[in-house]
């Protein structure tokens, strides 16, 4: 019974590998050729498509084309022209429209005629409107007046029931864009293109557009279903190609599509910003038929063959599982005992070698037999010796059951506990450690038989009670066939000088911890206390992260409106002026540099403060910038001094020029008194009259720019900059200084740069210290001297040099000439502010002022503004 399950069981073995042998290449083969033969297929198809939508996008092309040739030739003729000039005869232009469209013309639905305005002139075919100037057809067509061709998308006209495109083109008199003429046309001839393609029964064309819309096809309405995005993006090509299609938008999966752009020259605003495209597909069904025809047949044979296969392994296996038989029975026998057995097959084939090799075997299992039995002599031998060195181990050593008794216990853990063999026998692990490690030695025991290993630190207890540290490790032992668990074998470790080790180690751990906890609360009040200063600082202190975001600001904020909570976490930039974008802020952070500026700060309630700003780096422990400390002083109050300190001294300068001012004003004014006294007594011609007003006409214009000039400088004006000519600005300082000059006979110099230099500056301010300069200088310089004014650029900096033939400056006190309140004029004859504010007002236009002085030889006073 069994022989034939064995003879069964290899029979079907060999037919099922010959089976798969055969089965396996024919399916392979099947799969390739339907591969191959589906690659060509596509590719062909693919191909023909792709040349088939080529075509038609190139005749849709033509059409749309001409169709744009016959708007532009009737937007060219006279008639056109004079209509909508109002020059020529309706019925004529009529009459040139109907020749134009011709008897034959079925494809134009209407035409319509209107002027640059967009309003009606002429049509053919339309219900007049009175404006057609919101139509898109004009707006595209006329184009601001520039003038270009518009194709308009397919669309439904609802009152005739078609769709119509719409091609606009400008009416161009005298190069310049007098009207439009829009011809609206129905889609006949683009369906006739479209419909003249056919593939077999369901191939054809289709025309889309790039919203998904499809326009026309021989099988649905317009626009009343449309393509996926995916097939979309498959055809947005600007040239022709093919593709596999995962849908085509007539229910096909993998259908092979050919695709074309229509009209390669695209205008941006043609068929509304849409582009038309061409595919051409069929049912994936009838496209593939030839290739599934042809893997039917091949099937049919492929099945055919596996017949023939399996009859043909049936009869082979019969011969191979004969001579099997025999190897069995010889199995059998050894399996008895009956080493002596030997085997006699002659088939000449790799069986009757195995059955040879078979016999070899048997022989030497007899000798391998003979061995073992020596070999367990010697292993007895080895076993007592093993057995001795346990025993005389400098470890301790012990073997427990799966119940956790012991089974053996060496004689250096006996001698260690003070235990004999058979009282160790009759405990268990968890008998010799103390309470709190019974759970333990349990859990170990368990896990040693679970996972093979385990090893735990407990204490065992002698027979006298002493107790001894010790690592455990046990390994557990398996039975080698049955793999049943059979006992553990533990190596114990004294480990009481380690444990007092560790005892000290854990006294110091625990100073350490404590000496920690009194750092750190030497930290934390530390911190409080820098904290309290922070808070209770009299400016405004801040933190800000290397994207400029708040990350600290103390109580002082409160004095500007803000909360911290509000600001913590937005950007410091928000409560700046838009005048400040942060361009210092990125400096600091990039550069590291430490910055002290101005800034103007907005309040909550929407006030300018102005606060200058120290700014400095924070690092990390790298190095690296990790963000930005901040210390805002707010120095409004000092600002609005400034600001009338400026005034007043301002207000002097005025003083000084107001005896050459009036006289400036005097002389006009004594002229036209003159004209007047003239005029009243009547005796003057009418061409003297006419002298006579003329020079009073221009008297009081020159007093009115005087005095234009006078308050232009009086006033105060907000800090503002802009672009100015610096040639211009000293023009007008010496307008209002020239009487002052020339009074005291000092000759002027002007060399003026002979380009302008302009650069971002305040004019008030600046023309302010060009004057306390020059006042300066006509106070210092003796009568017959000389002030020359010079400007010119000098890498980079526009510099204005003022210079006078005067005493000079002592060199005792050249040092302190820009102090405030110091001078060295009479008392009531100057503030000492003229100065100190003139600094001011070119340092925060980034520039500076450089002297140079020699004892009888004059002064140089040398302003240098950036230019960039």
């Amino acid at each position: 019974m069994e022989m034939s399950r064995v003879k069964r069981g290899i029979q079907k073995r060999i037919i099922t590998s010959m089976l798969i042998i055969g089965i396996v290449p024919l399916v392979a083969g099947l799969y390739l050729t339907y591969l191959d033969g589906t690659y060509v297929l596509r590719k062909s198809i693919g191909g023909n498509f792709q040349e088939m939508a080529k075509e038609t996008a190139n005749k849709i092309d033509m059409v749309i084309r001409k169709e744009i040739v016959d708007a532009q030739r009737l937007a060219i003729s006279t008639e056109i022209k004079d209509a909508i000039r109002k020059s020529g005869d309706s019925k004529k232009l009529i009459n040139y429209m109907n020749q134009f469209i011709g008897p034959d013309e079925k494809d134009v639905h209407e035409i319509i005629v209107v002027d640059e305005k967009g309003r009606y002139v002429a049509d053919f075919k339309e219900a007049k409107k009175k404006s057609y100037s919101n139509e898109r057809w004009f707006k595209e067509a006329f184009d601001n007046g520039r003038g270009r061709i518009y194709v308009g998308d397919l669309r439904f006209d609802s009152a005739s029931g078609v769709n119509l495109t719409s091609i606009a083109v400008p009416v161009i008199d005298n190069e310049k864009v007098i009207g439009v003429v829009v011809i609206k046309y129905k889609m006949d001839r683009l369906l006739e293109v479209i419909n003249s393609v056919k593939i077999e029964n369901t191939g054809h064309a289709t025309l889309v557009d790039s919203d998904s819309s499809i326009l026309m096809c021989p099988i649905f309405p317009p626009r009343s279903h449309s393509a996926n995005d995916l097939l979309i993006k498959s055809i947005s090509s600007p040239k022709p190609g093919w593709a596999v299609a995962e849908d085509d938008a007539h229910g096909g999966r993998d259908s092979i599509i050919g695709f074309a752009p229509v009209l390669s020259t695209f205008e941006n605003n043609w068929f509304d910003g849409k582009r038309w495209y061409i595919f051409i597909r069929q049912e994936p069904g009838e496209m593939y038929a030839p290739i599934y025809s042809m893997l039917i047949r091949v099937s049919v044979v492929g099945f055919v063959l596996i017949a023939i296969l399996s009859f043909t392994g049936i009869y082979a296996t019969r011969n191979i599982v004969r001579p099997i038989n025999e190897l069995y029975k010889g199995v059998e026998f050894i399996a008895q005992g009956k080493l002596d057995y030997r085997l006699n097959i002659k088939t000449n084939d790799e069986i009757e070698k195995l059955a040879n090799e078979f016999n070899k075997m048997a022989e030497e299992l007899q000798r391998t037999y003979t061995a073992l039995e020596e070999r367990n002599k010697e292993l007895g031998t080895s076993e007592s010796r093993y057995k001795d060195l346990v025993e005389n181990s400098p470890e301790m050593i012990h073997s427990v059951d799966i119940n956790r008794y012991f089974v053996h216990v060496n004689k250096t853990e006996l001698n260690t506990l003070g235990y004999t063999l058979q009282e160790m026998q009759n405990k268990r692990i968890e008998d010799i450690v103390p309470e709190e490690y019974k759970e333990k030695a349990i859990k170990h025991i368990e896990r040693a038989v679970k996972e093979g290993i385990s090893t735990i630190e407990a204490q065992f207890i002698s027979k006298s009670g002493k107790r001894t540290d010790v690592e455990v490790t046990a390994t557990a032992q398996y039975h080698p066939i049955t793999s049943k668990f059979v006992k553990t074998r533990a190596f114990v470790r004294d480990i009481t000088d380690r444990k007092r080790l560790e005892g000290q180690l854990k006294e110091y751990y625990d100073m350490l911890e404590q000496r920690v906890a009194d750092r750190t609360k030497e930290l934390q009040e530390t911190k409080d206390y820098i904290e309290s200063l922070l808070e209770t600082a009299n400016d405004v202190i801040y933190t800000l992260n290397p994207d400029g975001m708040i990350t600290y600001v103390n109580k002082k904020i409160e004095d500007w409106g803000y909360t911290k909570e509000e600001l913590i976490g937005s950007s410091f930039l928000t409560i700046l002026s838009q005048r400040h974008q942060g361009d210092r802020f990125k400096k600091t952070v990039t550069e590291g540099i430490r910055q002290t500026y101005e800034v103007e700060v907005i309040d909550k309630s929407g006030d300018i403060k102005y606060a200058v700003l120290s700014v400095s780096p924070l690092k990390d422990n790298s190095g690296k910038i990790a963000g930005v400390l901040g210390i805002a002083k707010d120095i409004t109050d000092q600002k609005m001094l400034e600001l009338q300190v400026a005034q007043a001294e301002k207000m002097s300068a005025i003083g000084q020029l107001a005896a050459g001012i009036a006289h400036e004003i005097n002389n006009p004014l004594g002229g036209i008194l003159n004209c007047v006294y003239n005029l009243r007594k009547k005796r003057l011609s009418a061409e003297r009259e006419e002298e006579y007003l003329k020079c009073m006409e221009d008297g009081i214009r020159r007093v009115h720019k005087i005095v234009d000039q006078l308050l232009d400088f009086s006033q105060q004006h907000e800090p503002e900059l802009t672009n100015v000519d610096i040639n211009l600005l000293i023009e007008d300082v010496l307008s209002l200084t020239g009487y002052a000059i020339s009074k005291n006979g000092i000759k002027l110099k002007k060399e003026l740069a002979p380009e302008p230099i302009k650069l971002m500056a305040d004019r008030h301010k600046m023309g302010q210290v060009v004057m306390n300069i020059l006042l300066n200088a006509v106070q210092a310089t003796k009568k017959k001297g000389q002030i020359k004014v010079k400007t010119f650029r000098e890498d980079g900096w526009c510099c204005i040099d003022i210079t006078d033939s005067g005493d000079g400056i002592p060199p005792h006190i050249l040092p302190r000439i820009f102090d405030p309140f110091f001078t060295t004029k009479d008392v009531g004859k100057g503030t000492g502010l003229g100065l100190a504010v003139s600094l001011g007002i070119v340092e925060k236009h980034s520039g500076r002022i450089e002297i140079k002085s020699e004892a009888g030889k004059g002064s140089s006073f040398v302003i240098k503004l950036p230019i960039k």
